[in-house]
């Protein structure tokens, strides 16, 4: 989520990005609060407005794995 408190998504997401051995994690940002702009919007793979269906989120993750490769 973007509003979280002692830190907001935007800066977690941008220490992830930052930090080389979590260069493969994938960020999905999930706000209520259309505050991202486009200088933001590079520290996440997709950002998905509340309120949201739940299939449009899991079909927004799983297009970004091979179902063949996720270990279970």
């Amino acid at each position: 989520d973007i509003v979280m408190p002692d830190i907001n998504g935007i800066e977690l997401a941008r220490y992830v990005r930052e930090n080389p051995k979590l260069k493969d994690v994938h960020i999905f940002a999930l706000t209520g609060m259309p505050m991202i702009n486009e200088h933001n919007k590079v520290y996440f793979e997709k950002v998905i407005l509340k309120p949201f269906q739940m299939e449009t989120l899991i079909g927004e993750i799983n297009s970004f794995f091979d179902p063949y490769k996720v270990a279970v």
